[in-house]
């Protein structure tokens, strides 16, 4: 894809503005904390697609790290009913580190796009806030009923999943 225009750019406050595949990562980490003009639902998706194979990736061998080390800890003898977690968990702690700081290091660019794509949806990133918020928030209101829980956190993503496959709303001329 060659490179946008300025006009373009200027409009949608986006350098990165439509591209695809791997430049739609590279515009992801370029656009870092850019939490405003509007990203495509092109941008979004392959970024999306990359968050997912990524996050899979890494939860899976996390997984594996931890499976191994409490197995081992098991088969050595050494654990008991007093066992504590670290105990337990001890020498996985540092693969579940690096999955609490990716975690952390890919929620503002993850928050950044979707607003930049509730933006382009023509929807205003206070419907993503509210959004988030509840989803958040009924996780700990209602801690004591999953189903209620679960209910409204699964109504608030697809309302968000209705927004991010909306089309590009175009200004009005």
């Amino acid at each position: 894809m060659k490179h946008l225009d300025d006009a373009l750019v200027r409009k949608n406050r986006n350098s990165y503005y439509g591209v695809g595949g791997f430049r739609a990562i590279k515009a992801f980490f370029a656009n870092y904390v850019n939490f405003v003009g509007k990203s495509s639902r092109r941008e979004f998706w392959w970024t999306t697609l990359f968050e997912i194979i990524f996050g899979l990736i890494l939860f899976f061998s996390v997984g594996a790290v931890v499976v191994q080390h409490v197995l081992k800890v098991i088969n050595s003898g050494k654990f008991s009913a007093s066992s504590g977690v670290l105990d337990f968990l001890g020498g996985s702690i540092a693969a579940l580190l690096i999955l609490l700081v990716v975690v952390i290091v890919l929620f503002l660019p993850s928050m950044a796009i979707t607003i930049r794509r509730f933006r382009d949806a023509g929807v205003s990133w206070i419907v993503f806030a509210v959004l988030y918020a509840i989803n958040v928030s009924s996780v700990f209101i209602f801690s004591n009923n999953a189903r209620v829980s679960s209910l409204i956190v699964g109504l608030a993503t697809t309302a968000m999943l209705i927004i991010e496959l909306l089309p590009t709303k175009q200004a009005a001329r």
